[in-house]
């Protein structure tokens, strides 16, 4: 699944890459999502993170109905910020938070069961010039952040 956040579609391909839909994810894909901000696809499910309601929304193949996750909060019971990047090892979710500086880490069987908000088990703390982060890749024990600002900038965190 390939999503373009400017136009709010998520476009649907094959294992061959083959195109098979489009949906416009504030009615099909998100339910009334109205700012998508990243996608990932794990383990034969893509997961699409919605910046305005705080959620996950995950569906496992092209055309199907997507499920939402509880809403996630910080660590503390606060709404996150700007929500900006997802990444899935396992069972553990990685949240990048571009307004509070963090990533925030969640059970991702938790997020999808139960209702109510899910609370962050951890924060780590971004380094303070990382102040305009879009997207997180959890990678051999590391995170690598992306700066989207002026200098493009990777950051490394452990």
């Amino acid at each position: 699944m390939v999503v373009d956040v400017s136009i709010n579609k998520a476009y649907y391909y094959d294992s061959t890459f083959a195109y098979l839909t489009a949906h416009t994810m504030s009615s099909n894909v998100l339910y009334g999502a109205t700012n998508a901000a990243d996608v990932t696809v794990v383990s034969n499910y893509a997961y699409v993170l919605d910046q305005t309601n705080k959620r996950l929304y995950r569906s496992a193949a092209a055309g199907t109905a997507a499920t939402a996750s509880r809403t996630l909060v910080s660590a503390t019971g606060v709404s996150l910020g700007t929500p900006t990047g997802i990444a899935i090892n396992g069972d553990t979710l990685w949240i990048l938070d571009r307004k509070d500086k963090a990533i925030y880490r969640y059970s991702l069987s938790s997020a999808f069961s139960g209702t109510g908000n899910l609370n962050a088990a951890v924060k780590i703390v971004l380094n303070t010039k990382n102040s305009n982060a879009e997207s997180v890749v959890a990678y051999q024990g590391y995170f690598y952040v992306l700066d989207n600002g002026t200098t493009k900038t990777f950051y490394r965190y452990p």
